[in-house]
């Protein structure tokens, strides 16, 4: 679904869903939860702890891997 609306970047606090889309080629940028602790997330996905944090990382993504 996130191909077909030309979806890039998914923010969600539920690890399984980013993973998902990560397999896919999709950033994910992932508020860090209690239930969501990893220590080997897949490189297309960042953990955040806030808002600010969500915004400066989505903006970093894209100054990266800027959309052709």
């Amino acid at each position: 679904m996130c191909r077909q609306f030309d979806i890039d970047t998914l923010f969600d606090d539920y690890l399984a869903t980013l993973i998902n889309a990560a397999n896919k080629g999709i950033f994910g940028i992932l508020f860090d939860k209690p239930w969501n602790q990893s220590t080997d997330l897949p490189k297309l996905i960042y953990r955040v702890e806030n808002w600010n944090e969500a915004i400066d990382t989505f903006e970093d993504i894209k100054r990266k891997f800027p959309s052709p």
